[in-house]
């Protein structure tokens, strides 16, 4: 995959963190709730771990590397820093925001930073204690509450 303009060459890490915010974070407040929770993780308010799974992306949170995936693709993994989805998150509200405001001026497109891609985005992660999904006991104390 390449950039519309032909000057970079795009790996499946882009595509996946354009596809999660396509698929699952479809207006302004629900990139709010995430900007909120990273910062709360940042702070360390909220715990690192399994942050859940949307419409088709499965994301976790680990010694300060966000990792996502897309449940229907393999190949289709990226890790990032917090930081780093931080400055996403921002982005694709400001994208949002400007469609909204004025549909005649198209909004600009923004930079996409990550670490790792593919099996080796998942490797570190995995390898860091990270993991995808909840324990039993997690599911234990959902379901109570």
């Amino acid at each position: 995959m390449e950039a519309s303009d032909k000057s970079v060459e795009l790996g499946r890490g882009a595509e996946e963190i354009a596809a999660w915010l396509a698929d699952d974070l479809a207006d302004v407040d629900t990139v709010k709730s995430w900007l909120d929770r990273f910062s709360a993780i940042q702070s360390k308010s909220e715990q690192e771990g399994y942050q859940g799974t949307g419409n088709a992306h499965s994301l976790g949170v680990n010694e300060g590397l966000v990792y996502l995936e897309c449940v229907y693709v393999e190949e289709m993994k990226v890790a990032l820093t917090v930081d780093q989805m931080t400055a996403v998150l921002n982005n694709y509200m400001a994208f949002l925001k400007w469609k909204i405001i004025n549909l005649d001026l198209p909004p600009q497109s923004f930079l996409v930073e990550f670490e790792l891609e593919g099996n080796a985005a998942w490797k570190r992660y995995s390898e860091s204690g990270g993991r995808i999904g909840w324990t039993k006991d997690e599911m234990k104390k959902i379901t109570r509450s």
